[in-house]
């Protein structure tokens, strides 16, 4: 009886007081001192200092996945991160050499789930492939890839798209952004074109670096800035017909894109001190910067200021006019170098450009 009652006092202070640390979540999980109720500190996830150190609940219930609910004998560790998370928390290795997109999607998706506002990759290169499956609220089965559907700043990450993904819709997906305010900052994406040689010859629906706006067709906000976006097999940014609170892409270069470095098919959008470089050698329309909406759709104001735009196979600057009805209220061309500016194509139905501004701008060609 005595000894019950202190097994009963030192149960109740490890459950209350103590945070067990142990130097990564194989220790955890090895440890044989843990009881419901307590905590668990790692000071990484593989390794020792690797950067997934983090908080964990012990509860006698759950279901593990060995991301952030990790088994511990007949015991739970849960995942506890109040407002920064990163990949390597969830098992990513950050090498370039493991296919990380399982715990990046498993990260985003807790993200979602926990109120976690922003994403840091820490600056490590993620070798990504098209492993993650359709969402629930996705309906198409073209639509894989990494996706965000939620307020969320994502940052600090280098990906680099795994050889072979036909089956890709993008590396990143803002696959729902209704009433949202995204923010991609500081992200790389290597779409390793070369190396996608079971993707058919015109894949127009996917193996974009960024694609924005699917399935549905309004937004809230969303920013991508500082980016760097490269090798693309088909676009390095695509942007579905969406009807956006504000659309913004700034300080970004987009090079050697297989189609078109930017699809902009955003209702109001601003595009930046960008830079497109050496754009379209692959496949048509072959501009950098392009708009080509595929159903009706009103443009609202678009602008694309203080950019560089060169070596495009066909115009720097394209909108093609389809069989749709659409109106381009605005159109403003401020400050930049380009290859030619070039709108063409034929509309059956009303289609109206209000007005287009070309200002302190040179074209070539």
């Amino acid at each position: 009886s005595i000894a019950g009652t202190l097994q009963e006092i030192i149960t109740t202070y490890i459950q209350s007081n103590v945070a067990w640390t142990f130097d990564t979540v194989a220790d955890m999980k090895a440890s044989t001192n843990l009881v419901a109720g307590s905590y668990a500190q790692t000071l990484g996830f593989h390794t020792l200092n690797d950067g997934g150190g983090a908080l964990y609940k012990i509860t006698n219930t759950g279901t593990a996945n060995e991301m952030d609910v990790i088994a511990v004998d007949s015991l739970f560790a849960n995942l506890v991160v109040s407002v920064t998370a990163n990949p390597i928390m969830f098992g990513a290795y950050g090498t370039g050499l493991v296919d990380d997109s399982l715990s990046i999607q498993q990260c985003i998706n807790y993200g979602k789930t926990h109120n976690v506002t922003k994403i840091d990759g820490l600056d490590k290169l993620y070798l990504v492939s098209d492993a993650v499956t359709v969402p629930d609220n996705i309906s198409s089965i073209d639509e894989l890839g990494l996706y965000v559907d939620y307020s969320l700043t994502l940052c600090n990450f280098k990906f680099k798209l795994d050889n072979g993904c036909q089956s890709l819709t993008s590396v990143l997906n803002i696959a729902n952004p209704v009433q949202t305010e995204v923010l991609l900052r500081n992200i790389i994406i290597d779409g390793n074109s070369s190396n996608q040689s079971s993707a058919t010859s015109i894949q127009d629906g996917g193996l974009h670096g960024i694609r924005v706006g699917f399935p549905n067709n309004s937004a809230g906000g969303v920013k991508i800035e500082d980016c760097y976006i490269h090798d693309c097999y088909t676009d390095g940014i695509n942007i579905r017909p969406l009807d956006f609170d504000y659309m913004v892409v700034s300080n970004t270069l987009i090079e050697d894109a297989g189609r078109n470095g930017l699809t902009d098919n955003a209702k109001n959008s601003i595009i930046e001190k960008c830079k497109f470089k050496n754009n379209g050698q692959r496949t048509d329309p072959k501009s950098s910067y392009h708009i080509e909406p595929n159903a009706s759709f009103d443009f609202g104001v678009k602008t694309l200021k203080d950019c560089v735009i060169s070596g495009s196979v066909k115009a720097g600057i394209a909108c093609y006019f389809n069989t749709d009805s659409y109106t381009m209220d605005k159109f403003n061309v401020i400050n930049c170098k380009s290859d030619s500016i070039n709108f063409t194509g034929i509309s059956t139905n009303n289609t109206i450009v209000n007005e287009i501004n070309i200002i302190d701008s040179e074209f070539n060609g």
